[in-house]
């Protein structure tokens, strides 16, 4: 190997070492516990539910990704989905040109409460309309809640489900049990879930 061979690669190296400490430092100095109301702000607005994050968001860089702890979604009904954790990984390419992929999302210890009321409606059908879609700068519509999700990989780990049927007082509950979905997809562009 030639002695400019070398020191491209060291510099290159060196280049390399330096865009992960700013990359790291950035990190670390931001906040992400601050923008817990405007997330909980977006989801109320977007699903009519209400998103209580009582717990830590952090953010992990390798892999990227985002995880928060202790969550609660509810309505006037009550608890629908507790979490002990949530982690969500996503893929590094697709953010550079402000577009999100989310390659896997894990459940740690998910409690879901679906409960059918005596007029045969469930907790989660509870929530009021979705707005319509706001206007962005440059007269296009921004992302629309009901939209196409898609994740390279669902995980739940420990979870409980508990159905509650109040006209007839049935109950069961499922424990414990583990899931592992791959590419899943929910909802359609534009359509609903």
């Amino acid at each position: 190997m030639s002695k400019t061979t070398k020191k491209i690669l060291i510099a290159t190296g060196i280049l390399v070492a330096l865009v992960i400490i700013v990359v790291v430092a950035a990190v670390s100095l931001i906040d992400v516990n601050s923008y817990k109301p405007k997330i909980e702000a977006a989801a109320l607005e977007a699903t009519g539910n209400e998103l209580k994050i009582n717990g830590k968001i952090g953010i992990s860089l390798f892999p990227i990704g985002v995880s928060a702890d202790d969550i609660q979604v509810s309505n006037k009904e009550g608890q629908i989905v507790g979490l002990q954790k949530l982690t969500i990984g996503v893929e590094m390419l697709p953010l550079l040109k402000k577009d999100i992929k989310v390659t896997r999302c894990d459940l740690i210890k998910p409690v879901i409460n679906i409960v059918k009321n005596s007029n045969g409606k469930f907790n989660f059908e509870e929530t009021e309309k979705i707005p319509a879609p706001k206007k962005d700068q440059e007269g296009k519509g921004a992302s629309v809640a009901g939209a196409a999700f898609g994740v390279g990989a669902l995980n739940v780990f420990d979870g409980s489900l508990v159905y509650l049927d109040k006209k007839s007082g049935d109950r069961s509950e499922l424990k414990g049990f583990n899931l592992a979905i791959k590419n899943f997809t929910a909802g359609s562009p534009g359509g609903d879930m």
